[in-house]
């Protein structure tokens, strides 16, 4: 059905003059997907996806930059210099609306003709937009179970857009998860976990996960305040990961996801590292620099963050001890860490390599090397005699008794 909302304004001019040039060869051409609700909500798109009844043949003919994305033709990127547009023929004898009733949610049953600045709206997803409810098209065993990816994909759009569940949706969730889960493709589950993690506030979208049993299935959660803590923390895939492993099965979720190498070691020291109070050396030293450096000082503080807001649940009782442990521990790092600042100050050097090729005229080479290395255990040895005038009278001395060696 037609339908009256016009998001041209978040169209832009490159991307509707692509659409423009398709109409003029006698092809339609539609913008629609999530992207096209979240312009209807006045928020920014993030990518662009069009459908044309052009064949893949005319697409490529129409429009020779086109990069074929799927096998026999079923879907190009566009470059254009406002970005990539992802565009799909609709395939013969398809019509706009059996595309749309095909895509599960009734918020993505829109589409949009730029030419004519026309709207499509198959199954009121505009009212539902406008109201905050996502439901699905059909029965929603069925819609799931065509594509089970899409309960995952309902966890997102729950978080990112802050919208109410259908009871009967939240209802088939898990059954249709358990029952055909094993058929998603490693990589699009990966991509929508991925996405929700990656929303700032990701916590109606665990929460959901929960709730079905999906997050249970997938090994991960047994902390029930991971969705609180991820809200807490900086929008940083691999901080979220370990938040919504720890007091789990370590990694091996991960593995069944195909997750890439570095981000799986990262996850894992940060598991390793958690909870920091307990993990790292109480005093300063030589222990605690080696984990502060291991983990590195911007993990360092994202764990220990990660521990006050898990320790304010329990301000007494069992975790005081804790608490007094985080506190004494952020302490030995901050003076550690001025210790290690102030060292660095006090033995640079004030002179350096251009300064010591003039005083001792030196070529660049080995011999400005040995000689910075010899300023710097001067220094190390005596700070005092970091000044100009001193450095250069031991540099001098220096190259003197190397001459007569």
């Amino acid at each position: 059905m037609k339908s009256h909302f016009n998001p041209s304004a978040y169209l832009p001019e490159p991307m509707t003059k692509l659409a423009l040039r398709l109409e003029s060869e006698g092809h339609p051409t539609y913008w629609v997907g999530e992207d096209l609700s979240r312009a209807v909500l006045n928020q920014t798109p993030v990518r662009f996806s069009f459908l044309t009844t052009a064949t893949s043949q005319q697409i490529l003919k129409s429009l020779p930059s086109a990069v074929p994305t799927r096998s026999l033709g079923r879907s190009f990127v566009v470059p254009t210099s406002a970005g990539p547009v992802d565009l799909a023929p609709l395939g013969a004898g398809h019509t706009l609306e059996d595309n749309l009733s095909r895509r599960g949610f009734t918020l993505l049953g829109l589409a949009w003709r730029p030419a004519d600045q026309e709207g499509t709206d198959v199954q009121n997803g505009m009212r539902d937009l406008q109201d905050g409810h996502l439901r699905c098209m059909g029965a929603p065993i069925t819609d799931l179970s065509q594509a089970p990816a899409r309960a995952l994909q309902a966890a997102c759009l729950a978080a990112e857009y802050r919208l109410t569940v259908d009871p009967s949706l939240q209802s088939a969730m898990g059954l249709a998860f358990k029952d055909q889960s094993e058929g998603i493709p490693k990589p699009e589950l990966r991509s929508h976990l991925n996405r929700l993690l990656l929303i700032p506030d990701p916590t109606p979208g665990v929460d959901l996960l929960r709730s079905t049993g999906i997050e249970r299935q997938l090994g991960l959660g047994q902390g029930g305040d991971s969705a609180r803590l991820m809200a807490l923390s900086p929008i940083d895939l691999g901080l979220r990961w370990m938040i919504w492993l720890r007091n789990g099965r370590g990694t091996r979720p991960l593995r069944k996801l195909g997750t890439g190498l570095d981000l799986t070691r990262r996850i894992q020291n940060l598991l390793a590292a958690h909870p920091i109070e307990e993990r790292f050396p109480q005093r300063r030293g030589r222990s605690l620099r080696k984990w502060c450096a291991r983990l590195g000082d911007e993990d360092c503080e994202k764990l220990v963050e990660l521990r006050k807001n898990e320790l304010k649940r329990h301000p007494n009782g069992q975790d005081s001890e804790s608490q007094i442990r985080l506190k004494t521990l952020i302490g030995a790092i901050a003076e550690e860490s001025a210790e290690i600042e102030a060292g660095q100050k006090a033995i640079k050097p004030l002179l350096g390599g251009r300064e010591i090729m003039d005083l001792l005229n030196l070529p660049p080479g080995p011999e400005v090397g040995a000689a910075l290395l010899f300023m710097k255990e001067k220094i190390e040895s005596d700070p005092t005699q970091n000044n100009p005038s001193t450095l250069t009278e031991l540099l001098k001395s220096w190259a003197a008794e190397k001459k007569h060696a």
